[in-house]
């Protein structure tokens, strides 16, 4: 394994965290995949850019995929069984809840939104 490919791996493994950190916990997981998918593509495309030797789509595709796989794999073996996926997505976007459904009387048809706190 070459230092490129190394260093996909190890970005591959904190890109979970940066997409909880940009995502809010009630989002499907289907949009955070995605969004790992294309933390992951800008990985393969990094790493491509750095190969001194030129950059060869072989390489940004394995890479990519490379980061991708670890990417998940860590996120389920690793950081979603510890919390630290919901503590992120608690902390830096928040859901909006309607007033209505926090039970305060009167406000119902206002359609104002409040915070939902952690």
């Amino acid at each position: 394994m070459d230092r490129l490919s190394l260093l996909s791996l190890l970005v591959g493994s904190v890109l979970p965290l940066l997409v909880a950190a940009v995502s809010k916990g009630s989002w499907p997981e289907g949009v955070k995949a995605l969004l790992l998918a294309l933390f992951s593509a800008a990985t393969g495309v990094g790493s491509a850019l750095e190969n001194p030797a030129g950059v060869s789509y072989r390489d940004l595709a394995a890479n990519a995929a490379l980061a991708f796989i670890s990417g998940a794999a860590v996120a389920a073996g690793t950081w979603k069984p510890t919390g630290a996926l919901a503590k992120l997505e608690s902390v830096f976007v928040h859901d909006v809840v309607p007033i209505a459904e926090k039970g305060i009387a009167g406000l119902e048809d206002t359609g104002v939104a409040a915070p939902v706190k952690p």
